[in-house]
């Protein structure tokens, strides 16, 4: 099955899948999500662990061989598969559909890969996944989502804020989930209970805020020109080629050209 994010820990109480599949670039996210994978399945006897990173080298015949080296002091084991590109290749795929529809049941296999395109989802293993076990992509929270994000993140840890701090925090740690995750663990750690106001994170939280192309055309359709101005000097800052820039630009001028003059 496909899920959002913000529906793991709900599936996570109902029962734990046999297989797990989850992408995206976004760090922290993943991160989460893995551990609380892991939580459960410990929680469910997978006491074992087993880590395998797929590279060009990897040899697949090592995911069957280890489904029958169980450890001695382990009746079931958590089997993790780091697959960056999100490309296991013509042998993998097969490895892998061959594996996820016959799963033993003492072992828990948990996917993550940090390329993802919805390409990737059409392939045979994913489907494979996707039918056996369960599915999910991480996206970086953005706008509403991001604050709705930070707010919750306040509430988790027990850190008093208002408004207008909350505020103040998007507009600092935007695009930076995992900076925005130490800072507020910074912050409990200095206010611990006490009211955090706009001008306590003012003077002890730096403008950490990242942002890509994408996010600039979005700030350029909502005509939003001291968050363009904002955003530009963060690219340039960061180094991002000026044609980058362009094809960015180029790619939504022709995209609105195409919906300007389609009947």
């Amino acid at each position: 099955m496909k899920i959002f994010q913000n529906q793991l820990a709900t599936q996570l109480v109902q029962g734990l899948s046999s297989c797990y599949l989850i992408v995206g670039d976004e760090p922290l996210g993943v991160k989460e999500a893995c551990d609380r994978i892991r939580q459960k399945a410990k929680s469910q006897g997978f006491t074992g662990r087993e880590v395998l990173h797929v590279d060009a080298k990897f040899k697949w015949e090592t995911l069957f061989a280890s489904m029958g080296t169980m450890s001695l002091f382990a009746e079931k084991k958590i089997m993790e598969l780091h697959i960056p590109t999100g490309k296991p290749g013509a042998a993998g795929s097969k490895a892998l559909t061959q594996f996820v529809e016959n799963m033993p049941l003492d072992i828990c296999l948990l996917i993550q890969c940090e390329q993802w395109n919805v390409a990737n989802e059409k392939t045979k293993w994913a489907k494979s996944i996707i039918n056996q076990g369960t599915y999910m992509r991480v996206y970086l929270p953005k706008g509403q989502e991001f604050i709705n994000w930070l707010r919750n993140r306040c509430q988790e840890i027990g850190l008093n804020v208002d408004s207008d701090t909350i505020a103040l925090l998007a507009l600092r740690l935007e695009g930076n989930l995992l900076a925005a995750a130490q800072e507020l663990e910074k912050l409990k750690m200095r206010f611990s209970n006490q009211l955090l106001t706009a001008k306590d994170v003012a003077g002890l939280v730096a403008d950490n805020a990242r942002f890509d192309v994408f996010r600039l055309t979005d700030a350029l359709l909502e005509n939003n020109l001291q968050r363009v101005l904002r955003m530009t000097r963060a690219l340039k800052q960061n180094n991002i080629a000026i044609v980058v820039i362009h094809w960015a630009l180029e790619r939504q001028v022709r995209t609105l050209l195409h919906f300007a003059y389609i009947k």
